[in-house]
């Protein structure tokens, strides 16, 4: 008897998170309608020191499966999804492909093993291959160049202040080249039952990363020379 499974499906995930903790009154940059845009009017109050932040990510992914066994004695299993995160910064690096193969074979289900069958309760292979993708560890904005901002405040008569000094940071190194980490998985085993108490699996695993991500310092120098750049252009 054939058996047949399949599954499509999509997903959407957006996450955001704003923060805020002051009282918003003064604008950074005309008609720029965000509230990271504007510091607070010092008061002495609940919240001495204005901030806030906002930070957002978002992933879109196509996937498909499908499972086959025939007569509960050969299983194969195959799937693929499509997966883009907004981490990335560049189109050509933002998508990945990422599949999955695996198989099995019920040995002891075999005719030339009915003779067996009195003490062999359970005697199946198995063997699985896959590729999957990993963006742990990367920040939402890794690929964008990213902004802070700091403000003085001057003290007036009835203990209120307004901000005196804006100053804007650059800040952390920029690589628009990060893409996904792919990890590539190979799993092949025995499964076996003897005489109802015997019971037991036996397996090979290996696994590889490619592409792996991981902190690399940058030198002062290097950043102030990539700094300069940009103040050139």
């Amino acid at each position: 008897m054939h058996n047949f499974e399949g599954l499509l499906g999509h997903e959407y995930d957006s996450f955001k998170n704003e923060q805020l903790n002051y009282r918003s009154s003064y604008s950074l940059i005309d008609e720029f309608p965000s509230y990271i845009n504007f510091v607070g009017r010092y008061d002495g109050g609940t919240f001495p020191n204005p901030g806030g932040g906002e930070d957002k990510r978002t992933m879109e992914s196509y996937f498909s499966r499908i499972n086959y066994n025939y007569n509960d004695r050969y299983f194969f299993q195959g799937s693929v999804r499509r997966d883009g995160s907004s981490k990335f910064k560049l189109k050509d690096k933002r998508w990945g492909t990422f599949w999955s193969v695996g198989g099995g074979w019920r040995i002891d289900s075999e005719s030339f093993m009915q003779n067996a069958k009195n003490w062999i309760d359970l005697l199946k292979i198995r063997g699985s291959y896959g590729v999957i993708g990993n963006q742990n560890g990367i920040s939402n904005y890794s690929g964008y160049q990213t902004w802070s901002y700091s403000a003085t405040y001057t003290q007036t008569t009835n203990g209120t202040g307004i901000p005196a000094n804006i100053t804007l940071n650059q800040n952390a190194y920029v690589n628009d080249q990060l893409t996904w980490e792919n990890i590539h998985t190979m799993d092949a085993g025995i499964d076996f039952s003897f005489l109802g108490r015997v019971r037991g699996s036996l397996d090979y695993y290996n696994r590889v990363t490619v592409n792996a991500i991981w902190n690399q310092p940058i030198a002062i120098s290097k950043d102030s020379l990539r700094s300069q750049r940009i103040q050139q252009k």
